[in-house]
């Protein structure tokens, strides 16, 4: 059987590739989290940050560019998959909590997450992958500066997160959350260093999360 093909030549197959088709199918549960959001939780700034990631998130998966090479290390799918997967943790079931510090300063912590996060969501472009893969390298913008802002924004979220509905419950599925993502860090670094531009861009930009500290 032969993919359908148009009047111009254009094949089912060069509209949706296969690794297209994946990422949409990766994102539905997170389109279902972008729509329950709007009806089941009350306003508040550090959820419209996370909406927002979420949004950037989606359609830099649904465009994605095809990958160069993909991990087949089971152990770092795992990992991908709990850390990713692991935020609907939060999502669905983040108590309201007690704030801990006034809303300007919680709120202040979700707008840097926010400029963060559309800053480096626009240069990584349609570089954008789960599992550790290999695409076009980003040096610019907030990469030039930390290895992987995005999940810097994941950080600043939940913290803002908590410091405005803090419970026992919610920072222990926050922490957990983002200590899965550092693993993804080291898991996608792993497999990355194979690519000698990695390399040189790791010796250059020598700070993962935060600028200058670690």
């Amino acid at each position: 059987m032969t993919a359908s093909t148009n009047t111009n030549g254009t094949t089912f197959r060069d509209i949706f590739p296969l690794d297209r088709i994946l990422a949409i199918i990766a994102v539905v549960p997170w389109a279902y989290l972008f729509y329950w959001r709007f009806g089941h939780v009350e306003f508040a700034f550090p959820i419209l940050v996370a909406q927002i990631n979420n949004f950037f998130f989606i359609a830099g998966m649904v465009t994605r560019r095809p990958p160069r090479r993909v991990t087949n290390d089971w152990r770092f799918w795992l990992v991908s998959f709990f850390s990713t997967y692991g935020t609907f943790g939060p999502a669905f079931f983040a108590e309201t909590g007690t704030p801990l510090v006034s809303l300007w300063i919680s709120n202040a912590i979700a707008a840097c997450a926010l400029v963060l996060s559309v800053t480096s969501r626009v240069t990584l472009g349609r570089n954008v992958s789960i599992v550790p893969a290999q695409r076009n390298l980003v040096t610019t913008g907030p990469y030039a500066f930390i290895r992987h802002p995005i999940y810097t924004v994941v950080f600043l979220t939940y913290v803002s997160l908590n410091l405005q509905c803090f419970s026992i419950v919610n920072l222990v599925m926050t922490t957990t959350v983002f200590a899965l993502f550092m693993l993804k860090s080291l898991a996608e670094e792993e497999f990355l260093k194979k690519d000698t531009d990695y390399v040189a861009y790791m010796r250059k930009v020598r700070y993962r999360w935060i600028p200058y500290v670690l």
